[in-house]
């Protein structure tokens, strides 16, 4: 595996490699989700793929070139094994993810209801005006990027139309919430769990339960990999805290219902976005998505569980119509 990096004037390392040569001749498109440090980064997929690490430390430089190689090698094999067609449930449940995130992002607050109902004239005047493939595949591309989605071309068409549908729900519910009405959101129920869904089509082998114990894989990460003891010790509290909420410590037993609970409770704490994305879940996270690695977990049910709460500008009241309507395609 080659290192990262180093440009030469500012310092900073970089990923860069070629694509392996049996896909030398295998046309690449879309993007390639690169984990950098606590974020995700999608990349142009090609020939060629570069992603900056954002450090200058070598030492950091090499943790995180060794997960972004990961990744990118997941994506290769990826294309190796060609377009898989989704099933009518997986498309469902992809599109509830981008239901999730628009009605989450804005739970606290949601603005006024005229930004909401504009928002939904909008969505519908696409729709109607066949412009669906221009208004919400960009925002299904990123999602297969990082979900590490290799489809058909008429999968990705049956996706986009559930998309819009989904987020013209996720519009209405945010709606219903500017207007004051916090009721249990029955839209959510409708849509399948794409972990449960991803997990079904991987179908990856398992390892022995012992094995998957998030200590015992916090400690198995550690001593293979140049990890600072401190970013351990850090690790084991926030998986304490973690275990202590859900009550379950074996990595199989994890749900994304756990983590979500989990996120909740810290926001429910004070915790900033930040410590609650890079600490606490970057953690759990991190550990998970080694058992993914090494031995066979069949996906990260953490993975795509964030602290959303990026409200509105200070001083303004509520969103805008531009924030609004970019919320809506860019979930």
């Amino acid at each position: 595996m080659p290192g990262p990096w180093k440009h030469p004037k500012t310092g900073i390392y970089y990923l860069r490699q070629r694509a392996p040569t049996d896909l030398k001749n295998t046309p690449m498109t879309g993007q390639v989700a690169i984990p950098v440090g606590d974020i995700i980064r999608a990349v142009k997929a090609g020939a060629v793929v570069k992603v900056s690490l954002d450090t200058k430390d070598p030492a950091e430089a090499k943790k995180r070139h060794r997960e972004a190689d990961a990744a990118l090698h997941e994506f290769w094999q990826r294309f190796r094994e060609g377009p898989q067609p989704l099933t009518s449930k997986q498309i469902q449940a992809l599109a509830g993810l981008l239901y999730a995130r628009l009605a989450d992002m804005m739970d606290g607050e949601p603005g006024e209801e005229s930004i909401w109902k504009a928002v939904l004239r909008l969505n519908k005047g696409k729709e109607e005006g066949g412009e669906l493939d221009q208004w919400f595949g960009p925002t299904v591309d990123e999602l297969f990027a990082e979900q590490g989605v290799n489809t058909d071309l008429f999968s990705r068409t049956r996706v986009i139309r559930a998309a819009s549908k989904a987020i013209q729900l996720a519009a209405e519910t945010n709606l219903r919430k500017a207007g004051g009405d916090y009721s249990p959101d029955e839209a959510r129920k409708r849509f399948p769990n794409w972990e449960a869904e991803r997990g079904e089509a991987k179908s990856a082998p398992q390892a022995a339960a012992g094995d998957l114990d998030l200590f015992a894989l916090l400690d198995h990460k550690f001593a293979t990999q140049s990890l600072k003891e401190k970013t351990k010790s850090d690790y084991s509290r926030d998986l304490a805290k973690f275990v202590k909420s859900s009550g379950h410590r074996n990595a199989q037993d994890v749900t994304s219902a756990d983590v979500r609970k989990w996120r909740d409770e810290l926001i429910g704490e004070g915790l900033s976005p930040s410590k609650v994305n890079g600490k606490a879940l970057a953690a759990l996270s991190a550990v998970l998505t080694h058992a993914v690695r090494e031995f066979g977990l069949p996906t990260n049910v953490a993975s795509d569980i964030r602290d959303r709460r990026d409200g509105p500008t200070p001083g303004k009241k509520g969103y805008d119509m531009e924030e609004a309507t970019r919320a809506g395609r860019q979930t």
